[in-house]
C-alpha cells in the first residue's frame, strides 16, 4: 500500500496499471480465503454437538 501512496500520475504505465492490478488481486484472494477459512470454522464449531 505505500508504493501505492507514492505513486505521481504522471508515472502510471498500462504495465504498472497492470501490476498493480495483479498484487491487489493476490492480496484480495488470500484475505477472502483467510476469512473463508474463520467462517469455515466457525461454523463447524457452532454445528458439534459435543461443544461445551
Amino acid at each position: 500500500m505505500e508504493l501505492i501512496c507514492e505513486i505521481d500520475y504522471d508515472e502510471v504505465t498500462p504495465e504498472l496499471t497492470l501490476n498493480l492490478q495483479k498484487i491487489l488481486a493476490k492480496c484480495a484472494g488470500r484475505s477472502l480465503k483467510s476469512f473463508k477459512r474463520v467462517c469455515d470454522r466457525h461454523n463447524q464449531e457452532r454445528s458439534d454437538p459435543f461443544r461445551d
